[in-house]
C-alpha cells in the first residue's frame, strides 16, 4: 500500500488548492483570452493600493508585476510539504508556465524561472 505524502483532510483552508498543471495551463489560457470576460480579468488584475496610495503586486489571488521587463502574472504557494508555482506573462510573449514539486526541497518558481 503506498503511503501518502500528505493526508487529503489536511489539503484544506487557504493554500488547499487541488488542481492539475493542465487545469493551470488552461486557467492561463483564459487569462490570455479572457474567455471568461474582460471584466473579470480586469478584476483579477487589478493590483491592490494601500492606504498611503502605494500600489502592491498582490491583486486578487495573483501577483501582477514585471520579469524581465515583461508583465509576469503569477501565483505561487505550498501546502502539505507540496510546492507549487503558476505563470503567466500576458500578453506579452504568450508563454505559461506551472511546476508542481512533491516536496519542500526546492523552489518552484525558481525552476519557473530557469525557463522564461
Amino acid at each position: 500500500m503506498a503511503t501518502q505524502i500528505c493526508p487529503f483532510n489536511e489539503c484544506l483552508w487557504n493554500g488547499g488548492m487541488l488542481t492539475t498543471v493542465g487545469d493551470w495551463i488552461k486557467w492561463n489560457a483564459m487569462l490570455d483570452s479572457k474567455s471568461l470576460g474582460v471584466p473579470l480579468v480586469s478584476a483579477l488584475e487589478t493590483r491592490g493600493i494601500l492606504n498611503d496610495g502605494r500600489k502592491i503586486t498582490y491583486a486578487l489571488g495573483l501577483e501582477v508585476g514585471t520579469y524581465k521587463g515583461l508583465k509576469d502574472v503569477s501565483h505561487g504557494g505550498a501546502n502539505c510539504r507540496l510546492i507549487n508555482f503558476s505563470g503567466a506573462f500576458i500578453p506579452d510573449n504568450k508563454v505559461s508556465i506551472a511546476v508542481m514539486c512533491n516536496g519542500n526541497f526546492t523552489s518552484a518558481g525558481g525552476i519557473a524561472a530557469r525557463h522564461y
